[in-house]
């Protein structure tokens, strides 16, 4: 991941940051199929059938406005970067604050397995709008904006389920760690990485720094879970109905 700094953009979200939205219990392919999309990296494959329990994602990625709230509360630390725009994805966070934050409304960080079902609905698109090439108005990244900007602010980019980002914007914490062989191993029901190597935890959503060629659903990325970054935000999801 590039850490340059990136310029942050200022609009009005289009979804209430921290609403819930419901993914359905039910069976789907995760993973890159390299052989019809040659673009897809060794570490998204195969391909393979998992079965996951319902749950609940948040609609846009946790903001400044409500990481300040949290250190409000004495529940989360000061950010060690400077803060962006109230509205904007918040960055800076490392992989236990971003658990923490979480833990504090009673969520959890998701899956990557979840993660990526979010992000790619029922039928699997390469991206959260299906297979179409991405463009300026799906989502934001290095071609476009140009950097990291308000949450919920590329309607024509969200998931069919109505979550927002997971293309573009900030790559995102999940709960898993980083093997770039998982996906030959993972099992077939509620999958999660415990056996990172040397420690490493995933990020998924590609940031808004990144060229529109990388926004597949499917792009994984490894990261050392106590850096921080501009770049790196995250999402919580809920096991319980709001």
């Amino acid at each position: 991941m590039d850490d340059t700094a990136p310029a942050r953009f200022e609009k009005t979200p289009a979804a209430a940051p921290g609403s819930l939205v419901a993914i359905p219990a039910g069976s789907y392919d995760m993973g890159c199929d390299a052989a019809l999309h040659p673009e897809c990296n060794g570490d998204e494959a195969p391909v393979h059938p998992i079965q996951l329990s319902a749950f609940w994602i948040e609609a846009t990625e946790v903001t400044t406005a409500q990481w300040v709230a949290c250190e409000a509360a004495h529940a989360c630390p000061p950010l060690d970067g400077d803060p962006s725009g109230a509205d904007v994805a918040v960055g800076f966070v490392p992989y236990a604050d971003a658990a923490a934050y979480c833990d504090w409304l009673g969520r959890r960080l998701p899956t990557e397995a979840e993660w990526e079902r979010a992000a790619r609905g029922p039928q699997g698109g390469l991206y959260p709008w299906g297979d179409d090439v991405p463009d300026c108005d799906r989502a934001a990244s290095r071609t476009c904006d140009g950097g990291i900007t308000v949450v919920a602010t590329h309607p024509a980019g969200m998931s069919p389920e109505g979550v927002y980002d997971m293309a573009g914007n900030a790559w995102e914490w999940v709960s898993d760690g980083y093997n770039s062989d998982y996906y030959a191993s993972s099992p077939p029901e509620d999958p999660e990485m415990d056996d990172a190597t040397a420690g490493l935890r995933t990020v998924r959503g590609v940031d808004g720094w990144s060229d529109l060629t990388a926004l597949r659903a499917t792009n994984r990325e490894e990261a050392i879970p106590d850096a921080v970054s501009p770049l790196v935000g995250f999402r919580c999801v809920s096991e319980v109905a709001p």
